[in-house]
């Protein structure tokens, strides 16, 4: 199961990249227009940003809050195994002699 999810978090890694590159492209194509007057640039350039930032925000927030999620759950795992571990203790600090 962990191993699914990493190969699920690589993946949202990777499209959110696809998106940051898309929208850089986008960004240069907007900047290319303005200083030729192409308006069909400008407006392509607009579009290709925005394509990347809706692929930036459909995988990064998944993969933020995957993150957050996994964590949460590592940290609440790790205080159970205390809380156990410090019950047995007590457990065997209690036994008497004749126990």
């Amino acid at each position: 199961e962990n191993q699914a999810t990493l190969v699920a978090f690589k993946d949202m890694a990777i499209e959110a990249g696809k998106g940051i590159f898309k929208f850089l492209v986008g960004f240069a194509s907007l900047i290319g227009g303005l200083f030729s007057g192409d308006g069909s640039m400008v407006m392509g350039g607009l579009r290709k940003m925005f394509d990347g930032l809706g692929e930036v925000i459909l995988n990064l927030v998944p993969l933020v809050l995957g993150g957050i999620g996994m964590a949460v759950m590592t940290l609440t795992a790790g205080i159970a195994q205390i809380a156990v571990n410090s019950v047995v203790s007590l457990g065997q600090l209690k036994k008497g002699p004749l126990d």
